[in-house]
Formats: C-alpha cells, structure tokens, sequence
C-alpha cells in the first residue's frame, strides 16, 4: 500500500507527498505520516494582516466583527483534535523544533492583553495533544540558539537527516528534560546541542510516534522531501517491528559467537564512555587555558574584563564584585580597585585613570580603608603585542605615579599567568607577584631573568 504523508508548513517537492496550509490541510488522521511546521501558524495568525498589532510586547490579534478570532481558535482545536487521534492510530509524526511564538486573540475593540484571560492566549504548539492543561510546550521548548550540533545515535533512522544537511542546521530552541513530561514514553535523545542539550529527539505519546528534528537554512526541497522520505520508510520499519518477548534472552547463547559479539560491543562501549570522559575533562582544561589568550586582543565588559578578573584570581588575589569599577582583590598584601580598558588602535588615556581614581576615593570614604588602584590596559589590541609601542599615554603614567596606582598592560598581565601556570604549586611566586603589583607606582614591568 502507498505511504500516505502530508507536509504543513514546508512545501516538499515529491510525488508522494501532499502539501497544504495550517487552516486548509486535510484531516491529519487521514495520514500515516505528518510533518509539521509550527510556524505554519503565524501564517494563519496573520492572515489579516491589518488586524495585528503589538502591544506590551506580544502579538496581538484584534477584534473584528467576521470572527476571524473564533475561526483561529476553532483551527486549532480541530488540529489538536485530529493530532491526538492520528497518533491512536500508531502513526508518525515529525515536527520541526521552533521556539514556541505567542500571540493574545482580542475578544473586544478595546481589548488588550491579559495574562488571566487564559482562553485568549494561543501559541504555535497549542496543536499539539498534551496529557495535561498544566503541561507547556513553552517550558519544555525554552530558546536556544546556534549551529553547532552532534549526532548522539547514529543508528537512528533520521541519522541520514544529519549528515545529508550537516551545514544547514541550526536551532533556535531545546528540549528542558526537566520540563519533559513522564508520559513522552520510550524517550531517545537524536542530537545534542554544544551546551549538551536535546535538538532533536523522539518518543512515543498517545500510541503514536513523536520526532523533532531542527530546522534547515534555505533548503533543497527536493532533496529535503528524499531525504525524509528514507528516512521515515526506515523508521516505519522499525514501528513495525514486534517487541522481543521476555523469554528470547535464554536463547542467545543458542546462536554461535553472539554471546561474545554482546561481551565485545559492552566493552567497547565502556571503553567509549571512558574516552568521552578523558576528552571531555581535556578540554574543560584547555578552555581553562585557552581564555587567557584573550588577554592579548580582546576589548569590553563581557569578553576582557571577565578574563583579566580570572586572571587576578590565579595569581591568588580573591576577586569580588564593586560596581562601578571593574573588581576588587583582596589579599593578605593588600587590597586593589580594579579597572580594565581595550582600545583598537590607541592607548589608554588618563581619563581612564581619572574614573578609578574617582572610584578609590568613593570606597574610601565608604569604608574607610585606602585601597590601591590597579588599571590593566590592552592599548593598540589589534596589533601584534610585538609590534606595538607604550600602550599607556604619558599623561596616563604621569598622573598614576603621583597617585600610586599601578597601570598593567594585560600582556605583562598575560605573561604573569604563563610564570603562575608553569609552576602552578610555588606559592612564593604568587606572592612576591602580588607585592610588586600592590607596591607598583606608575607602569608595572617584568622582572628580567
């Protein structure tokens, strides 16, 4: 018998396969497999577009006298409807995995949002049959954003998924397992994103099958209706498949070298898991060393800052929050405001002296103690540190040697690491590093040898 699939929202080139709208498509359980685009749905939420409006940050779809409000509900409870009886009949459905998008349906010319108006609310997933009202696919589906991906079964039969469109991928929302409700059966994770969370995955619900799959950037439609068609012919081989009966393991010893196949594929596998770990533990220690290199061209609150703060810490100096400045370090030496700067292609100027100053003496009269001031500088942060010249102005080394603050470049910075890193247990090094940088008037140097 001929497969019967119907794609809403993603209109596939291929002869077995019929494409329709949100609102116009046949009854879904008139299918064997149905892919399903969400954000099919904006198309019907927008389909008068001189009726939508945002309002307190929220799409909003406002009343009209044709019922157009009515019809959008009706829609979509009619595809909930046919949703959940197309899965009672053990059928397939694949659903691309987009961030959930809200909209409020007005009931009155004057209407506006309202969060206890829980019946105005829809959102792109409200097709989907949930077992319960408190279940949403807003918290199982929160966002989250990139393009990088991994595989995590390779036998899945949308693995060819994967590797057909390696480049196209991306994702603009995950599965929260937390959220994941108990009743999403015979669960398997299909992709993991960088961070290691869910981008794809499947499960059985309502006695039918469930696959998420990420989205593709600018698609071969073609090739993207041959790929899925192969893929779900292998899935569908696989739904088929009768479950193993509980007596069927007191006969694998009956089937000649299958016992040692099983022992060989368990070590393997451990094997595997303990590389995964050494790999994952190698390069956790990497990114630990890697950001320091960051020292030497970054620039800004979100990218220098956090690493020359890291960097203040391995040098033993407790690091601790003081806004407005940049940090402040504590140690049995002595105690610093800190203040980090980044220029393209200039130096640091003494305005930037001028503002820790600024802050020095407002924690002074604060707290009552004098703290040292410490501005680490990446003047000229796009050339090679080679190449470049006196990254503070003379005015900046002036007015910070009558002051008694220390001005460190975050390449000296940078090479304080590497001596720390090198010899990660001398303590003495740490210190003697930690006096000459609280006793530094004026521009902090390397010691020679």
């Amino acid at each position: 018998m001929k497969l019967s699939i119907l794609s809403v929202g993603i209109e596939l080139e291929h002869d077995e396969i019929t494409n329709a709208d949100f609102r116009e498509a046949p009854s879904f359980h008139d299918f064997d497999v149905v892919l399903v685009d969400p954000n099919a749905i904006i198309d019907l939420l927008f389909q008068k577009a001189e009726l939508t409006e945002v309002k307190a940050a929220v799409l909003t779809v406002n009343h009209d006298d044709t019922g157009s409000n009515q019809l959008i509900k009706r829609v979509i409870k009619q595809r909930k409807e046919e949703t959940r009886r197309f899965l009672n009949l053990g059928r397939l459905l694949i659903c691309i995995l987009r961030l959930p998008f809200i909209a409020y349906l007005c009931s009155h010319t004057y209407d506006a949002p309202n969060p206890k108006n829980e019946d105005n609310w829809v959102n792109t997933y409200d097709w989907f049959p949930l077992e319960y009202l408190r279940d949403s696919m807003i918290s199982i589906l929160p966002k989250g954003k990139g393009r990088k991906m991994r595989l995590v079964d390779p036998r899945s039969s949308f693995a060819q998924y994967f590797s057909a469109f390696d480049n196209q991928l991306y994702y603009e929302a995950c599965l929260d397992e937390e959220q994941k409700p108990y009743y999403f059966e015979s669960f398997c994770t299909i992709a993991k994103s960088h961070g290691e969370l869910p981008v794809a995955f499947s499960f059985n619900l309502e006695g039918g099958q469930v696959v998420f799959l990420p989205p593709l950037e600018k698609p071969d439609l073609r090739k993207l209706a041959g790929v899925l068609l192969d893929c779900i012919l292998a899935n569908l081989g696989k739904i088929e498949e009768s479950e193993p009966p509980s007596w069927l393991p007191s006969y694998k010893d009956s089937v000649p070298g299958l016992p040692q196949l099983d022992q060989q594929i368990g070590k393997l596998t451990a094997d595997l898991q303990e590389l995964d770990a050494q790999v994952s533990n190698i390069q956790q220690q990497k990114a630990d060393k890697d950001k320091y290199l960051k020292l030497l061209y970054e620039q800004g609150k979100f990218q220098l800052e956090p690493v020359v703060r890291d960097a203040f810490s391995l040098l033993g100096f407790s690091v601790k929050e003081a806004e407005p400045s940049d940090g402040m370090l504590e140690s049995d030496e002595g105690a610093a405001l800190l203040e980090v700067e980044g220029k393209d292609n200039t130096q640091v100027d003494r305005d930037k002296y001028r503002q820790l100053l600024d802050y020095v003496d407002d924690d002074e009269r604060q707290t009552q103690q004098l703290k040292k001031g410490i501005l680490v500088g990446n003047g000229f942060r796009l050339r090679d540190p080679k190449e470049r010249g006196q990254q503070f102005t003379k005015g900046a080394v002036d007015a910070a040697t009558g002051g008694h603050f220390c001005l460190l470049t975050s390449e000296i910075l940078f090479h304080l690491v590497c001596q720390v890193l090198e010899k990660p247990d001398n303590g003495e090094l740490k210190t003697e590093i930690r006096k000459d940088l609280l006793a530094t008037d004026g521009l902090f140097q390397l010691k020679s040898g």
